[in-house]
């Protein structure tokens, strides 16, 4: 949330692509997004949320993306990956688990999880420069 409030600070568009639920504005603006630079796209099939996902991010501005995409073929995966790159915009896709040992071009790879205890775990799957890493814990501020 801290990201998204200074990408919409920078007056950057967000866009989220398919949320498993309607984002809730109350709390979107008091963590400090600009809700008049947020758009939502419901589209339900897997075809039109890669299209949705792709012009947004085509669309200039350095633009954020956020999709939920349950399964995709590596060259979308791919077009993707480029269409951020040329717009230097920021893309985030949330995939079920099960695609975690699939092939992605993304320069970052985590998964978020909970221990237990219910505290926050993160383990990078994939990063620029490094060596994946698993059980990093998330403390609060």
């Amino acid at each position: 949330m801290p990201a998204l409030a200074r990408l919409s600070d920078q007056e950057r568009w967000a866009t989220w692509i398919a949320p498993p639920h309607i984002p809730y504005a109350p709390a979107l603006a008091a963590a400090g997004l600009r809700l008049s630079r947020m758009l939502v796209a419901r589209p339900r099939r897997l075809q039109d949320i890669l299209w949705s996902a792709e012009q947004a991010l085509r669309s200039g501005g350095r633009p954020t993306v956020l999709a939920w995409i349950d399964s995709c073929d590596e060259r979308s995966l791919r077009r993707l990956q480029l269409a951020a790159a040329e717009s230097g915009g920021w893309a985030v896709l949330f995939r079920p688990m099960r695609q975690a040992t699939r092939f992605s071009p993304a320069a970052l790879r985590i998964v978020l999880d909970n221990t237990p205890a219910g505290e926050p775990i993160v383990s990078l799957l994939k990063c620029r420069g490094g060596r994946p890493v698993e059980g990093l814990r998330l403390q609060a501020p």
